[in-house]
């Protein structure tokens, strides 16, 4: 059967027409879609380090809500992005890229208040400004300057 799977801006779609739709360029992308729930069948077809198939989520005392969400998938088009931000529980991750670029920026954690975050309630993580954005605003780029 076709899975419905959610995809950033524009709620959910099958499986197939999301990748119908991402291989005729259009810049769709599929963001933590955890696979086990998903696409169980990939763990026959991408050998996940071991490390990361156990990770902190599936070695607390309590059970956690997030324990099935890992390991997860993200495919993005050409131009998709994501913008600057901390994960949920300050997680790390793995990320095997399979085509294509991808452009990191990174700070030192002891950095994130001068970057000027903002809580996302919903999606339980710290998001930043652009960088162009913080580099605009005199008192955003004199922080950003110290990061």
């Amino acid at each position: 059967a076709d899975m419905a799977v959610p995809v950033r801006g524009h709620g959910t779609m099958s499986a197939a027409s999301f990748f119908g739709r991402l291989d005729a360029g259009e810049a769709l992308y599929l963001a933590d879609v955890p696979l086990a729930i998903h696409f169980p069948w990939l763990f026959d077809e991408v050998a996940v380090p071991a490390y990361f198939l156990h990770d902190f989520a599936h070695r607390t005392r309590r059970r956690l809500s997030i324990m099935h969400d890992t390991p997860s998938l993200f495919v993005g088009g050409a131009g998709t992005t994501s913008a600057l931000h901390v994960d949920q529980m300050c997680s790390n991750f793995w990320m095997y890229l399979g085509e294509g670029a991808k452009r990191w920026i990174t700070f030192h954690p002891d950095d994130a208040p001068l970057l000027s975050p903002t809580w996302d309630a919903p999606e339980q993580i710290h998001r930043f400004a652009p960088l162009a954005q913080l580099e605009s605003d005199a008192q955003s780029a004199a922080s950003l300057r110290q990061a």
